[in-house]
């Protein structure tokens, strides 16, 4: 459960990216149309806000299992 899953916003593609690259200000390219998704908690895209929280739970999540 280390990946968290996103969907790109322009081509509907979903792809998996590791935690640790979903933070703010980082962006990663889809594989589907090599558009930048860039982690912003200011945008509008639920599927953007969807991965940052997953992303943020998760990293609060193994940091309390230790």
């Amino acid at each position: 459960m280390s990946k968290i899953k996103i969907v790109c916003g322009n081509c509907s593609l979903a792809f998996k990216e590791h935690h640790s690259k979903i933070r703010e200000g980082l962006s990663v390219g889809c594989p589907g149309c090599a558009k930048q998704i860039t982690f912003d908690n200011n945008t509008t895209d639920l599927n953007i806000k969807r991965a940052l929280r997953d992303a943020r739970r998760h990293r609060l999540n193994a940091s309390a299992a230790y």
